[in-house]
C-alpha cells in the first residue's frame, strides 16, 4: 500500500472521528468499517490503474471457489448436527475434515474443470522441480 492510501485512510478516519466523536465502542467500530470501505475504493482504483482490472474483474475469479466453499460449509455443518452427541472433538474432526475436503474437491471439479486442471499442472511442475533437485544431488 502506498503512503497516499495510508494518508487517505488516516484523514478519513480522523475527520469522521473528530466530527462525530467516539461516544462508544460501536461508534468506533462503525468508523473503522467506514474507513476500510474508503480504503477498498482507493485500493480498487490503484489496482485498476496498475493492471486494468475493473472492480468486478478483481472478484470474478473467486465466485466459483466461494460458492464451492459455501457448499462445503453447509455439508460439514449439517453432518456435524447429525453426529451422535457422545462423539468427542477428535472423533468429530476425524469425520468432518475429510468430508469437507471430499465435498470441496468434488464440487470444484464439477463446477470448474479448468481450475482443477491448472492446479494439477501447477502441482506436477512443483514436484517435477523438486524431484530434479533430489536426483542431481
Amino acid at each position: 500500500m502506498s503512503w497516499s492510501q495510508y494518508c487517505a485512510e488516516l484523514f478519513f478516519m480522523l475527520g469522521v472521528t473528530w466530527s462525530l466523536g467516539m461516544a462508544s465502542l460501536p461508534w468506533a467500530i462503525a468508523i473503522w468499517v467506514a474507513s476500510e470501505c474508503v480504503l477498498a475504493q482507493v485500493s480498487s482504483r490503484v489496482l485498476k490503474r496498475a493492471t486494468g482490472y475493473t472492480f468486478f474483474d478483481q472478484f470474478r475469479g473467486v465466485l466459483k471457489p466461494f460458492f464451492v466453499s459455501l457448499v462445503m460449509a453447509a455439508a460439514v455443518i449439517e453432518t456435524r448436527r447429525q453426529l451422535p452427541a457422545d462423539f468427542g472433538p477428535m472423533l468429530r474432526l476425524t469425520v468432518l475434515i475429510p468430508l469437507g475436503a471430499v465435498v470441496f474437491a468434488g464440487a470444484i471439479s464439477l463446477l470448474d474443470r479448468q481450475l482443477v486442471g491448472d492446479f494439477l499442472g501447477f502441482v506436477r511442475t512443483a514436484f517435477a522441480r523438486k524431484w530434479k533437485r533430489t536426483e542431481t544431488r
